[in-house]
């Protein structure tokens, strides 16, 4: 009985043995990259070029983002993965990932082509077009009809410095089902506009100005 045990585990060690090799070498290579990313770490900035609810190069692929970035005058490109909402591809702060937006990107002194995006820091300019894009959509409800676009700016900016860019997450998702985003949705955006403080802040900045 142990001796039959013992042939069919031997089988199935070989079965998957070249499996297991292959994953063995797989993640020692993102291993070695990722020391050798690490060591050598340089900043510059990247800007999205594509996202995708699939593969960027094909739909089976896992990274769904592509970013350039310049290392002195040559041009790389990188890819990684990020989660999917109903609407949006978005970063782990909540933010959506979306075209021409820029972030710092980590690359190897060694190997310019190692690379990763920094989602968390979104360069100024890029902090600029957040604010742009949501007091653009925070016009659209009659709350705020007595802000003028400059207005909005202004309260969407004081919200961020207040809160953070949470605010920046819930306005970009204010038409996000519950059970498809559940950091930053139709509730969460409700729960926003609704706040004490940004009553207080269309008086100081809209009503006051009229």
């Amino acid at each position: 009985m142990k001796e039959n045990s013992k042939i069919k585990l031997s089988k199935i060690l070989l079965l998957f043995s070249p499996l297991l090799f292959f994953l063995l070498i797989y993640f020692s290579v993102k291993l070695y990259d990722y020391y050798i990313l690490v060591k050598h770490k340089k900043t510059t900035t990247g800007v999205i070029t594509k996202v995708s609810f699939s593969g960027i190069r094909n739909e089976f692929e896992v990274n769904n983002v592509e970013y350039e970035y310049f290392v002195g005058n040559i041009k790389y490109k990188g890819y990684t993965s990020s989660k999917l909402s109903y609407n949006y591809v978005i970063s782990d702060i909540g933010i959506p990932i979306i075209p021409s937006h820029e972030y710092i990107v980590y690359y190897s002194e060694k190997n310019h082509t190692l690379s990763k995006i920094d989602f968390t820091k979104p360069t100024k300019n890029t902090i600029e077009k957040f604010i742009e894009e949501t007091s653009s959509i925070l016009a659209k409800y009659n709350k705020f009809k007595k802000c003028t676009n400059n207005n909005l700016k202004e309260l969407v900016k004081s919200l961020i410095n207040i809160y953070g860019l949470n605010v920046v997450a819930d306005i970009y998702c204010h038409q996000e089902p519950l059970v498809e985003n559940l950091r930053h949705n139709k509730k969460t955006f409700e729960k926003l506009i609704n706040n004490k403080k940004v009553d207080s802040l269309i008086n100081v900045l809209c009503l006051k100005s009229d």
